[in-house]
This record gives structure tokens, C-alpha cells and sequence, in this order.
């Protein structure tokens, strides 16, 4: 049973254009629904299903319900549609963007109360089915959420892929004709054949890929070894494959492919030689895959990705979705007779509830999602399709950049430089200007993004920090021809140099990278966002650099099996720039100076990498006489001011006795604070 205004819900008025939302400090007025908060809760009282699940939705009750109706006594309940068709990308309020996710919300009009945010508010999912007047007449953009392993699930796949190849040639590379990778599973047939693993020798065709976390149990690992790969290339036995692989051959097999490539399978896992030549390749095995199937929601390989509903894990429900569901919504429209309705959820988890997924810690993934064209993410909560132009979520007909700035937006970071207008506006901030500090397209600039996003995840083998990498350094090197060195460009690694860790860095057990590359701490405990980031300091570099910064005079790097993107033996650098021991800049150097803040009143505050071995805390001061500045480069003119970025270098000596040095910190001078002291020098940083 409905009251009689939730009968009549005139869905066209309280469907709200994004562009009027709060606009000219208006409130965004919808459909009239009940007067006070304590009519709402009495119509639940009486019967009303609807009035029921947005009281208990709430959590509300009469104590709650006077309070509210008290703080703001003369506050209209208004039902507000939110979702959009055609309307711009524009974010309400709260930060929401309506593009991709439909919503109905009811709550209190006190947009001009300074206590605003204790307004009653309650916001729910709305859907329709696809052929319905509401979907017809583009009011209501929301959809049912089937299951992942169902035929309309695979239905819907098939569309978006069809979709991206036929339309999205100028952002989404496709070639059917691409050699396949080395070993790829041929998913034989469910009725007639059993996969095998396939040697492919120069044959052609497109195929499938999967991203998956292989889970801690290394006992129970799938994998292809030398001893198993005549048995793999027989046969693989399904009953004793993990269900996350039964899962992506039984997709890929739907969806009409014959071959799918998983690492672990594919890859001999006791060949030092055939990893080294594999990972090599990597780059081209997912950018070259007409899909990468992502296993988002599966802690491991044992649990699969199409049967996981972690809807409930990431959020605390206080009504079911199956009881909401039961609310069925009447659809007016004046000129049609048909009886239509909509329906009501719990929002879905989406990709702001990636913190919790187990795959957005796993290095490896990062160049996994980011070099795929096209994507299917296994959320749990619904599927989620990804390519280089559209991110489109199960719950909504409408495509979404839901990543609207650039720094959260990797999945765009590599579309070629000939890319249409449209391609070039989905990777650069739509609110960008032609005087940003930093050009969202340089590629440098991205992979300085790239690099913050990887620092923040996992990786089961440390020495793997390189390699987990590589693929994106060589997709880099493709585009630019810029050389790499030790995760930097030597074509702009002055920039490079410039990475921080606000002191929280953590020294490797064993030798990865020299002093100087971002890659030789471990940052388990920075956070990265969009004002305080590791490279926060290239936003705001002269380009082309000024007067008294330094120049490189040679960068060596030797790795391990001679490829320049692998793992990292020994390196060195050598520049001339100003030099200045620490001690002749400030003599009163105190040991709160000695921590993550730049630059307080013209006091120069050491921002050291790593804490001292023997610090607990971070403002502990070093040994100074062995410290030394080292400028590298100058930033842009901020309120009539410059400010040097300099290396902070403790002094070493080589084996021959030769003084060398390494780098444990960055900090900034202002431009005011000068010295006679400084002098010109030749360091080489190991």
C-alpha cells in the first residue's frame, strides 16, 4: 500500500537538470512530498510501504523526526530524481555526479539554514526495466542489477564490447589480427572439449585476459611449472582448476572467444628465463587483449568473481534490498494508458568502495587495468565496463566518468597523441584551463600519476617493484622515445628527482634502486591525493627550466638481465649545479626543522626521505655535518616569489676513497633566503 503522495509521484517535475543544482543559492526544487518529517513518519505509521523504507532507511523515529522538524520547522519534504541523459558532468553538492547513477532522494528544503547538514535527508537507488515508459521517455536512467553469470548478464557484455569496437576506433586501439602471446588457453567447448593450454607459435587471433589476486595460500596455487606443461598442453583439468579460472573460461566461452590468457597459466612459474622473457612482453599482452576480464571483488583464486555479493560488506544496510524491491512505484504520463513502474535499492557499491577491493592494493594490476582498452570489472555488487572513452556501471544506461580529475583517471593515461578531440577531452580535467600549472596530457606528467598510484600497493615480492611496472615504462618509451633510468626519464629527470614521502619512507631490506629513484624506499605509510601527493612538486616546475638549476652531465643504470625496464643492479648520477653544506645555511637549525613541512617563515625545514634507523619520531635531527643541499630546479612565480628545490645528500666515499653521495630528502628554498656560501659542484648521488 502507498499513501496517496507516494502514488502520484510526478516523476518528470522531480526529475532536477544537474545544471540548476543548488544554483544561485536556490534549492533545487522537485516534487512536493510530505510537509514535516513527522507526516512522513506517521504515513509509515499507517501503512504506507514507501513512507516505511525511507523512515527505516533513516533510521528514523518521532525523538529524531522533532528534531528535525524543530531545527527546521518550516522545511518541505521534496523528492528529487536524480539522473541525466544529456545533461553536462556536473556534481551536486555532496560531490555526486549524476552521469551513471540514478538516484531519488527525499529531504528537507533548508537550503539557507547554517544547520543545513542536520536536515533529514534519505537517498535510494531508482530503476526501471529497460523497455519501460520511464526509460523510453529518458526520465528515469537506472537498470536492474542481474546476476554476473546470467544470460542477460553476458548479453549485456556482449554489448558493450560490440559497442567500443564498432564505435571507439579513435580512443580504443583494436586489431583482430595481433600475434597471440606466447601460451594462451584455448577454452575448448562445455559440451565437447576441455581447455588446453595452446603454444601458439605466430598465430593470430584475438583473445580474452584476466586480472586476478592469486591469494595467500601458496599451497593451493594453479599454476603452469615445467613439470606440469605437457599435462597443461593436453588438457586442464577443471575440477582441479580454482573457480576464479573456471569463471573467466566459462565467461570467455560465452561471450564467443576462443582463447583466454592468465598469468599463471600461461607463464612457467619455475623459469627464471621464461618469467624474464614473459614479463618483457607483458605490455603488449594486455594492450592487446580485446578484453581484460578483472576479478575485483575475489580475494583469491579459490573463491571466484561471479557469485560474490559483498553488497553488505561495504555498506550497513538497515533495510534489504529485497524488501525495497517490493515497493512498486506507480509511472505517470498523462499520454499513456499503459501501466508502468519503477523500483527502488540500496545504492550499489561502486568504485569509491575500491578501498576495500582486494585487487586496488596489488601492484601488478595497475599496468593490467590501465594498458587494457577495454575492461569488465566483477565488483561484486555489479559489473562495471571500462574502455578509454566510457566507464559504465550495471546500475545505469548512462556512461560515467565517474574518475573526473586527472589524477585518479589512469585508465586514460595512454591513448595515442592522434586521439579525436572527444578522446583528448576524457583524459584531461574538464575543468581544466589553458593556464593549468601542469599539461594533463605530457607524459611525463602522467606517469609521475602512474607512479603515485603503483607506490601505494602491494607486492608479494618486493624485488618484483620494476618488473610490476615495466609494461607502462615501455608503453612511455613507445610514445616519447624518452629514455628510462631506475623508474625516472632521463629526459626530464630533473623534474624526476623531485619526489617526497613527508619522512614516512621505510628503507628496503635489500638494494633495489639508488638513492635517487623513487623505487629505493618503501611509502607503506603515504597517502596520496590530489594536494599532497610524491609529485607534488613537478605541478609547479619551470618548464623550460631557468638560470642556477643543475644540469645532468651522466645517468648510468646496470639491471640485472640487461633490460633497461627490470629489476636494478647498481646506478649513479652525475650533475653540476649550487651545493651547500646544511650548516652554512642555518646555523640555529632546531630539531623540529627536521620533518615533513617545506617552508614556515622563511625557515628551511629538512624534509627527510626515511626517518633516522634510531628515531621513533620523525622530527628527530640527523647528523647535519654530513648533510648537504644540492639545487636542482626552481618553481613557478607564486605571490611574487620563487622558490629552489634542492636535494638534501649525505656525504659517503667510494671503495677507492673518492666522496660520493646519497640522497635522503628534498625540501625548498625561498628565493629570499640566499647565501654567498653556495658553489658551483660536481656530485655523483648513488
Amino acid at each position: 500500500m502507498l499513501c496517496e503522495l507516494c502514488n502520484s509521484i510526478n516523476f518528470v517535475k522531480a526529475n532536477v537538470d544537474p545544471g540548476e543544482v543548488w544554483r544561485l543559492g536556490t534549492f533545487r526544487r522537485g516534487y512536493r512530498h510530505h510537509r514535516s518529517v513527522l507526516a512522513l513518519l506517521e504515513s509509515a505509521d499507517n501503512g504506507c510501504e514507501l513512507c516505511s523504507v525511507l523512515c527505516r532507511a533513516a533510521n528514523l523515529d518521532e525523538k529524531k523526526a522533532q528534531k528535525h522538524d524543530r531545527i527546521h520547522p518550516e522545511s518541505q519534504i521534496y523528492c528529487i530524481l536524480k539522473n541525466s541523459f544529456n545533461g553536462d558532468f556536473c556534481a551536486d553538492v555532496n560531490g555526486d555526479l549524476y552521469h551513471g547513477r540514478s538516484r531519488i532522494s527525499f529531504e528537507q528544503d533548508c537550503i539557507k539554514s547554517s544547520r543545513m547538514t542536520e536536515a533529514f535527508k534519505c537517498e535510494l537507488s531508482i530503476f526501471c526495466e529497460e523497455d519501460s515508459l520511464a526509460a523510453n521517455m529518458d526520465i528515469i536512467s537506472g537498470r536492474a542489477i542481474v546476476p554476473a553469470d546470467s544470460d542477460e548478464a553476458i548479453s549485456l557484455a556482449q554489448r558493450w564490447i560490440q559497442t567500443c569496437l564498432r564505435e571507439h576506433g579513435d580512443s580504443c586501439p583494436q586489431n583482430d589480427t595481433l600475434t597471440l602471446p606466447t601460451r594462451v588457453i584455448d577454452v575448448g567447448d562445455a559440451a565437447l572439449r576441455q581447455p588446453f593450454l595452446f603454444q601458439t607459435e605466430g598465430h593470430r587471433a584475438p583473445y580474452i585476459s584476466l586480472s586476478h589476486c592469486w591469494g595467500n595460500d601458496k599451497s593451493s596455487f594453479f599454476t603452469t611449472t615445467s613439470a606440469t606443461l605437457s599435462e597443461r598442453l593436453t588438457r586442464i583439468d577443471l575440477d582441479e582448476a580454482p573457480q576464479s579460472f573456471r569463471d573467466a573460461i566459462g565467461i570467455t566461452r560465452r561471450l564467443g572467444y576462443q582463447y583466454l590468457w592468465i598469468d599463471s597459466l600461461c607463464i612457467l612459474q619455475d623459469s627464471h628465463d621464461d618469467w624474464a622473457a614473459e614479463s618483457r612482453r607483458m605490455q603488449d599482452y594486455y594492450k592487446n587483449a580485446v578484453l581484460n576480464i578483472m576479478a575485483e571483488a575475489a580475494e583469491s583464486d579459490k573463491e571466484g568473481f561471479l557469485n560474490i555479493d559483498n553488497q553488505h560488506a561495504f555498506r550497513k544496510q538497515r533495510v534489504d534490498d529485497e524488501e525495497i524491491m517490493k515497493v512498486q512505484i506507480p509511472f505517470h504520463q498523462s499520454l499513456s494508458t499503459t501501466p508502468s513502474s519503477v523500483s527502488l535499492r540500496n545504492p550499489p557499491a561502486r568504485f569509491r568502495d575500491k578501498l576495500k577491493m582486494p585487487t586496488i592494493w596489488r601492484g601488478w594490476i595497475l599496468q593490467e587495468h590501465v594498458l587494457a582498452p577495454r575492461a569488465i570489472h566483477y565488483i561484486g555488487s555489479q559489473m562495471v565496463w571500462e574502455c578509454q572513452r566510457y566507464k559504465i556501471f550495471e546500475e545505469d544506461a548512462t556512461p560515467t566518468i565517474t574518475q573526473t580529475y586527472l589524477d585518479d583517471s589512469t585508465k586514460r593515461f595512454f591513448l595515442t597523441g592522434n586521439a579525436s578531440e572527444l578522446a583528448r577531452y576524457l583524459i584531461n580535467n574538464p575543468n581544466a584551463k589553458e593556464d593549468e600549472e601542469a599539461d594533463p596530457y605530457d607524459p611525463c606528467f602522467r606517469w609521475y600519476r602512474i607512479v603515485e598510484n603503483f607506490m601505494d600497493r602491494d607486492l608479494t615480492f618486493p624485488e618484483d617493484r620494476f618488473p610490476a611496472i615495466s609494461g607502462l615504462a615501455r608503453e612511455v618509451h613507445d610514445q616519447t622515445g624518452y629514455t628510462y633510468k631506475a623508474g625516472l626519464w632521463e629526459e626530464d629527470i630533473l623534474t624526476g628527482l623531485l619526489w617526497w614521502t613527508y619522512g614516512d619512507g621505510v628503507p628496503p631490506k635489500q638494494y633495489r634502486a639508488p638513492s635517487w629513484s623513487w623505487a629505493s624506499i618503501e611509502t607503506p605509510d603515504v597517502v596520496h591525493n590530489g594536494l599532497y601527493s610524491t609529485f607534488m612538486m613537478t605541478f609547479i616546475v619551470e618548464k623550460p627550466p631557468s638560470a642556477g638549476v643543475a644540469t645532468l652531465i651522466s645517468v648510468d643504470v646496470e639491471t640485472v638481465d640487461g633490460d633497461p625496464f627490470g629489476c636494478v643492479k647498481s646506478g649513479s648520477l652525475e650533475m653540476s649545479g649550487h651545493w651547500i653544506p646544511v650548516a652554512d645555511v642555518n646555523h640555529d637549525l632546531k630539531p623540529e626543522h627536521f620533518h615533513y613541512d617545506m617552508l614556515t617563515d622563511g625557515v628551511i625545514y629538512i624534509t627527510l626521505d626515511c626517518k633516522p634507523e634510531d628515531a621513533p619520531e620523525k622530527k628527530q635531527e640527523p647528523d647535519v655535518s654530513k648533510l648537504s643541499l644540492f639545487r636542482i630546479a626552481r618553481a613557478k612565480k607564486m605571490a611574487g616569489a620563487f622558490t629552489w628545490y634542492a636535494l638534501i645528500l649525505e656525504s659517503i666515499f667510494a671503495a677507492d676513497g673518492t666522496e660520493r653521495y646519497r640522497r635522503v630528502g628534498v625540501t625548498g628554498i625561498p628565493n629570499s633566503f640566499s647565501s654567498d656560501e653556495w658553489v658551483l659542484k660536481d656530485v655523483v648521488i648513488l
